[in-house]
């Protein structure tokens, strides 16, 4: 399954592939508005995975919050909603490489 049929076919809130996700009842809607990216790893950027807490909106990247892409939970709370411990130098890892490999794919195209 892509990402999208994923997004709109089980999971409340998602950002893949630079959109924005919504399920509102029984519609999905996309939305471009603006969103507030604060995950564990201290980066921005849209990995392609990532995931709305249900109680502020922040966005994190999946990895980081090590949640499966394949069971994404219907309500999520980040770190800070539901306050539990967080591995924030693996996050920062993983970003690093994924941000690494991305530069790599730019040069080689």
């Amino acid at each position: 399954l892509s990402c999208e049929k994923k997004v709109l076919g089980l999971f409340s809130r998602l950002l893949c592939d630079g959109k924005l996700y919504m399920m509102d009842g029984k519609k999905e809607t996309e939305d471009y508005g603006d969103y507030v990216t604060r995950c564990i790893c201290g980066f921005k950027h849209d990995d392609g995975y990532m995931i709305c807490c249900d109680g502020c909106s922040v966005w994190q990247h999946l990895e980081c919050m090590q949640i499966d892409p394949r069971s994404i939970p219907e309500k999520y709370l980040c770190e800070i909603c539901h306050p539990r411990s967080v591995d924030r130098k693996r996050a920062r890892m993983v970003q690093m490489r994924k941000r690494e490999d991305m530069s790599d794919d730019d040069r080689e195209r």
